[in-house]
């Protein structure tokens, strides 16, 4: 017995055989007169051209609808009534998964938090998604448990000791040497030898410098008394 998704989307209706279980699934999409959608305004006539294409006995749908349209999958539903419906109709969140991310119209990489019991999908981004069957129906989360992560060991700090030379510092029974400059011992002592003590230069040695120094061209040297 092959199962359906049939999804409902602005006034469209989608329909995908589905075969396989589980993530290995697999959805073909059914072109009602070459179309990739059918019209949801007559559904009296969708489930006509579902009879006639699919043949099936036993219907096992799994109908998925924007939380604004309700009143098209309400009616939906109740047109499909012509169909034998089956037993147990049970569909498993990987599997939902992999026909959002894969294979709808519209393929989404979404997270979407899936409620069991409301029979509801919400998506990461806020858009919200009803599931329904014709009479029994079932969701059942078989997504994996979420590994559980070792806590990271905490880091080791190691504190490194970086080597100072200890300060050269004058010991205390040195006695710091007398600096005695070049500059002072050069700096002259006020001399407090009398000014006839120097060197006297007489008049006529004075005269003859002068004449040397002006080769001879003074006439004469002569000092003021």
């Amino acid at each position: 017995m092959s199962r359906y998704i049939i999804e409902i989307g602005a006034g469209k209706i989608f329909s995908y055989e589905v075969t396989g279980v589980g993530e290995q699934i697999r959805c073909r999409l059914l072109k009602p007169h070459g179309d990739k959608f059918h019209s949801a305004k007559d559904h009296w006539a969708y489930w006509d051209w579902f009879e006639a294409e699919t043949a099936v006995d036993e219907l096992d749908a799994c109908f998925i609808c924007p939380e604004d349209e309700r009143q098209i999958l309400k009616h939906l539903r109740s047109a499909a009534q012509i169909f034998k419906q089956a037993e147990h109709s049970t569909w498993l969140r990987s599997e939902l998964k992999k026909f959002f991310a894969t294979y709808r119209d519209e393929p989404t990489q979404e997270n979407f938090t899936l409620e069991v019991d409301a029979c509801r999908l919400t998506f990461d981004g806020g858009k919200i998604f009803l599931l329904a069957g014709l009479s029994t129906f079932a969701l059942t989360d078989d997504a994996p448990p979420a590994e559980k992560t070792s806590p990271t060991p905490k880091k080791t700090k190691f504190k490194v000791k970086v080597y100072q030379p200890p300060a050269q510092s004058t010991p205390p029974s040195a006695v710091p040497p007398e600096t005695n400059s070049e500059s002072e011992q050069n700096i002259p002592q006020s001399s407090a030898e009398p000014v006839e003590s120097q060197e006297k230069i007489s008049a006529e040695d004075l005269r003859s410098y002068i004449d040397k120094q002006t080769n001879e061209q003074c006439a004469g040297v002569s000092f003021k008394s």
